[in-house]
């Protein structure tokens, strides 16, 4: 029998992370382990003409692309971000190589020492520009990681058809995750094999990322999972970058290798919630009922592809939200810019896309003159119902229910009512 979702569930972790006693990834200890610390770029989109190092004391190690025993490249949906910069680099924060080596603070010194000469190109740093008639592109020939189409219904008759048609911009912009613990990894090697512990979601993600960066069998190569807390996304592809990183350091050195970020580094460098600009026109009828909507979804994937494709995949499949429109045509790209790049974040591309459409209804309703949860109710979904891929609710939609319910318990229409009454500077309700 299924249970209510209102049953409390015990956690099997409960007791050891409210004890304190939960073995976190830089809790763990590895006997004469070295740290290592990445080297980043300083520019958004730039040619590397040459790396000046210095002389390093004994026991510390300089990792890089040439240190890549397999192909330099992360495995992902496409294979185009490298463990560690080439020639050129193409974000702020961009791995182009680690320092390795017994104490931190030195290894600190020694990469202020390091010195980067660049020849700067012109970077793509907003999705207007990468539309820009006076700017290359810098990814393919349209800067277009991935494009989609989702149609339904008869579109272009029911706008031919439309009294009324509105149009509207919606934006929003990158957000961090910034889940408790950074994101960390230690790499081991011995007897010919890698193991990598880390703060990580998806460890097949980061096996898979291995056996391309090392161009070994996979069973040489073992990936655990520390104890990992809330990631919210964050740590699901980012991690197979930074476990390569340890790996190929481990492998270098024969020891084992702390790659732990700091605060700042990890809020500077890694993946975030990619920021879009969502374009939505709704064909209304004499009733007021929405007819048709359309939709173009442009994302910002930053400067590699990732895991992009699939957000946008995801935030085309949300374009209409909670409402039943009979005609829908959904347009979306994820485009490339030279910022960090964009990733997982909760909701995969799903709250861009309702952020848009819950501000449509709310505009299309101040066009009206109605309550914008007047217009809601009248479109919200219900059994038998489609969704934007045609997808039939075969069962019943609480929503409805939900919704009245909120309503009444919350005294919306008083509370309503008496805020549009007050007057002057404050205003309550």
């Amino acid at each position: 029998m299924i249970k209510k979702i209102s049953e409390p569930v015990n956690r099997p972790d409960a007791a050891a992370k409210t004890g304190g006693y939960a073995c976190y990834i830089d809790d763990m200890y590895f006997e004469g382990a070295l740290f290592a610390v990445t080297l980043r770029s300083e520019r958004p989109r730039a040619v590397i003409e040459d790396i000046e190092m210095p002389d390093l004391p004994d026991g510390y190690y300089i990792v890089d692309k040439d240190d890549v025993p397999g192909m330099n490249r992360v495995k992902m949906l496409v294979d185009d971000q490298p463990f560690f910069a080439e020639d050129t680099v193409n974000y702020i924060g961009e791995p182009i190589l680690l320092v390795a080596g017994p104490d931190r603070a030195k290894i600190e010194t020694i990469l202020s020492m390091i010195r980067v000469r660049y020849a700067d190109l012109e970077p793509v740093l907003s999705i207007e520009e990468t539309a820009s008639a006076g700017k290359d592109p810098i990814y393919s020939t349209d800067n277009c990681f991935a494009y989609y189409e989702i149609k339904k219904g008869d579109i272009e008759k029911a706008f031919d058809n439309a009294k009324e048609i509105l149009m509207y911009e919606y934006r929003t912009g990158l957000q961090e995750q910034l889940y408790l613990e950074p994101q960390g990894v230690v790499g081991v090697y011995e007897n010919g094999q890698v193991t990598v512990y880390g703060s990580m979601q998806c460890p097949y993600y980061i096996k898979a990322a291995l056996v391309q960066g090392l161009g070994w069998d996979e069973g040489r190569i073992r990936v655990v999972q520390a104890a990992t807390g809330g990631a919210f996304g964050g740590k699901e592809e980012y991690p197979s970058i930074i476990a390569g990183h340890a790996a190929f350091a481990a492998v270098k050195t024969g020891k084992p290798v702390r790659l732990i970020f700091n605060r700042r580094e990890d809020i500077s460098s890694t993946t975030k919630r990619h920021p879009s600009i969502i374009k939505i026109r709704t064909a209304l009828d004499g009733s007021n009922r929405i007819i048709a909507l359309e939709a173009d979804i442009r994302l910002d994937g930053g400067a590699y592809a990732g895991l992009s494709p699939v957000v946008l995949q995801r935030a085309m499949f949300a374009a209409s939200g909670a409402y039943s429109i009979p005609n829908v045509m959904v347009s979306g790209r994820v485009l490339a810019t030279n910022n960090v790049p964009s990733g997982a974040m909760r909701g995969f591309g799903a709250p861009q896309s309702f952020f848009a459409v819950e501000m449509h209804m709310q505009n299309i309703a101040r066009k009206l003159g109605m309550d914008p949860l007047d217009i809601k109710m009248d479109h919200i979904l219900k059994r038998g119902d489609s969704t934007v891929t045609g997808g039939e609710l075969r069962h019943d939609v609480k929503l409805p229910e939900m919704i009245s319910f909120a309503e009444e318990m919350s005294g919306y229409r008083g509370k309503q009512k008496a805020f549009r009454g007050n007057t002057g500077d404050v205003l309550r309700g």
